[in-house]
C-alpha cells in the first residue's frame, strides 16, 4: 500500500471506528432482539464487539504509551467481573424486584404506562439514553465536586494511569451500584420493556468501551451529542479543575445545559490519575477497601507530598 493510500485508510478509520462499532454493535442487538433477546446472545454481540476495540487499539492508538501494561491490566479484569458484571446483573435483577410494582402502580393510577412502546424500537433506544442521563449526571458530579463520601467510591475509577478499553469496569462496586441504579431506575418506573432496556444496556457498554479507549478517533459532530473519548480524557486528568468537567455516561446534553462541557483546543492530557492521592493503592483488593481507609490515604498522601516539596533539591 502507498504512503498516501495508508494514510487515506487510517484517516477513513479514525472518522468511521466511533460510529461504525457503535451502530454496528446496535444493529446486531436490533436483530437480536426481533429473533428473541437472550443474554448469552446480547453478551457475546459485546465480546465481539470487545475484540474490535481492542484491535483497533492496537493498530490505531491515540497514546503508544498507553498499550503498555502498566500492571493493571489483572485488576481492571477483575473490576469489570466483579463490579462491571456481576454487581451490575445483581442489581438489574434486584432492581426489577423492587422498581417493577412502583411501575405498576404508577401506571394503573394513570391509567396507561408511561413507556411508547408504540413507537419504532430506535425512537425507544434513544428515548431510554436520554431518560437515563439526569439523574446520573448529578450524582456523578456531586461525588466529584460536592461528597467526599461518593468521591472515595467513584475514585477507584480515576486512579486508572491510562486509558484504554478495558477501563470501562474499573470501579468500586458502590460507585458502579449507585451510578447503575440512577440510569436504571428511572426507565424501570417507566414501564421500559426488558429487552430494550438489555438494548440500552449493551449500547452504553460499547459506548463505555470507545470513550475510554486509546483510539485515535477524529469525532467531528459526534462529541456534541455523546460523552467522547475526546471529553472523557479531560474528566480524567489529573488537575481537578479539568477533570470535574464531562459527567454524562454517554449523552453529553447535561453537560451542555448545566456548563460542565469541557473540550479545549489544546490536546488533553496523556497522564490520567489522582495528582493529589501518590499513595492510592494499586491492588485490587487493597482498592475495595479504600472507602473505608480513605482518611487514612489522604493523610499518608498530604504527608509525602509535603515531604517532596521539602527536599532540598526540591
Amino acid at each position: 500500500m502507498s504512503g498516501h493510500a495508508e494514510t487515506l485508510t487510517r484517516r477513513a478509520i479514525q472518522i468511521l471506528a466511533f460510529p461504525g462499532v457503535l451502530c454496528g454493535a446496535t444493529v446486531v442487538g436490533f436483530a437480536v432482539l426481533r429473533s428473541g433477546a437472550t443474554p448469552q446472545r446480547f453478551l457475546a454481540v459485546l465480546a465481539g464487539t470487545m475484540l474490535t476495540v481492542a484491535v483497533l487499539e492496537h493498530f490505531l492508538p491515540c497514546h503508544r504509551s498507553w498499550q503498555r501494561n502498566r500492571g493493571d491490566v489483572g485488576v481492571d479484569v477483575l473490576h469489570n467481573i466483579v463490579s462491571g458484571f456481576m454487581t451490575v446483573e445483581s442489581l438489574r435483577a434486584g432492581l426489577l424486584l423492587l422498581v417493577a410494582p412502583a411501575a405498576a402502580w404508577l401506571s394503573a393510577t394513570l391509567g396507561a404506562s408511561l413507556w411508547p412502546s408504540n413507537w419504532p424500537l430506535a425512537a425507544q433506544l434513544a428515548l431510554a439514553l436520554v431518560v437515563s442521563e439526569p439523574l446520573h449526571y448529578w450524582t456523578h458530579r456531586l461525588a466529584h465536586e460536592r461528597s467526599d463520601l461518593l468521591w472515595s467510591w467513584h475514585s477507584v475509577h480515576h486512579s486508572a494511569e491510562r486509558l484504554y478499553w478495558l477501563n470501562v469496569g474499573r470501579d468500586h462496586p458502590l460507585g458502579i451500584a449507585l451510578q447503575f441504579t440512577c440510569q436504571f431506575t428511572p426507565l424501570v418506573l417507566m414501564g421500559c420493556p426488558a429487552p430494550l432496556i438489555q438494548l440500552w444496556a449493551l449500547f452504553s457498554a460499547v459506548h463505555g468501551m470507545l470513550q475510554h479507549s486509546n483510539i485515535d478517533m477524529r469525532l467531528g459532530f459526534f462529541h456534541w451529542v455523546f460523552s467522547s473519548a475526546d471529553l472523557h480524557r479531560w474528566h480524567h486528568s489529573r488537575h481537578l479543575q479539568e477533570a470535574n468537567h464531562n459527567y454524562g455516561a454517554v449523552l453529553v446534553y447535561c453537560d451542555l445545559l448545566f456548563g460542565t462541557f469541557f473540550l479545549p483546543a489544546r490536546e488533553a492530557p496523556s497522564d490520567p490519575g489522582i495528582s493529589y492521592l501518590p499513595t492510592f493503592p494499586r491492588g485490587y483488593l487493597a482498592q475495595l477497601t479504600v472507602p473505608f481507609r480513605w482518611a487514612a490515604i489522604k493523610a499518608d498522601s498530604q504527608a509525602l507530598i509535603a515531604g517532596q516539596n521539602h527536599r532540598p533539591d526540591a
